[in-house]
């Protein structure tokens, strides 16, 4: 039996929040990441979003470009996040009380801006992208 938040329906496929979230880890300057399903208005079922914790200083530096072309390498396209959420602390910080990470509260907020730090405690000063479609800005 799934739990809820392991995986999400995006473009009529079911995606693994943990292969997702596996693959990201591996990226130069990732500590960690956790992946959730976001609605996306206008859109059915959830689009994919990735909720990053950076490694000291790697924030400044940052290739973003090579992320979404090693994501893009290394998952099937319907997997490949459609937005980046880059945490200003760890994402063990919102662990849920298992020490498992919480995509309940993540999902809860979303893509809005307006709802930043509502649920997820600290995370306010969050940033979220998106990752343009393969072949845009790359």
């Amino acid at each position: 039996m799934d739990r809820l938040g392991d995986t999400y329906r995006w473009k009529s496929e079911n995606v693994s929040t943990a292969e997702v979230a596996e693959t990201l880890g591996h990226f130069s300057g990732i500590h960690e990441a956790n992946v959730y399903g976001v609605q996306v208005p206008g859109h059915e079922g959830r689009a994919g979003c990735a909720a990053l914790s950076l490694d000291d200083g790697a924030r400044k530096d940052f290739d973003w470009k090579g992320l979404a072309a090693f994501a893009y390498q290394k998952l099937p396209r319907y997997a490949v996040p459609v937005f980046v959420r880059v945490l200003g602390t760890e994402v063990g910080s919102a662990a849920s009380h298992n020490n498992k990470q919480d995509k309940v509260k993540f999902g809860a907020e979303g893509i809005d801006p307006g709802m930043k730090g509502k649920k997820v405690v600290g995370g306010e000063g969050d940033e979220v992208w998106w990752i343009p479609p393969k072949g845009i800005g790359m």
